[in-house]
């Protein structure tokens, strides 16, 4: 009897979330391109999120070695010392010119 009030505890549960979850993601009433747009928005915040990352770890790099120059450093330094490019998500390339990482999508007129 236990194991039966479970399931139907757990099925509603599972329900309630299954219907709501659209609802509080607020892409339950969007149309396919207002949720593209959202995907497209997410993929560029992630990808500034990468290069920051990857740019505080250069700043990282010249505080340890005591590097005056980021032009200085070559994308071979900072793969020996333990950085791993990571991909863009929405599948550009990060470059490492004059001292900085950039994106070949997302660095509008910086690359």
């Amino acid at each position: 009897m236990r194991l039966l009030i479970l399931l139907i505890v757990v099925g509603v549960i599972g329900y309630m979330v299954y219907t709501g979850a659209g609802n509080f993601l607020g892409t339950k009433n969007m149309t396919p391109g207002k949720a593209q747009t959202q995907i497209d928005k997410t993929r560029e915040l992630a990808c500034r999120q990468n290069l920051k990352m990857l740019n505080d770890f250069v700043k990282t790099y010249m505080a340890t070695h005591g590097v005056d120059d980021p032009t200085d450093i070559t994308i071979d330094q900072l793969k020996e010392y333990g950085v791993r490019i990571p991909r863009c998500p929405s599948g550009g390339e990060y470059v490492f010119e004059n001292g900085k990482f950039y994106c070949t999508i997302h660095s509008k007129g910086e690359y």
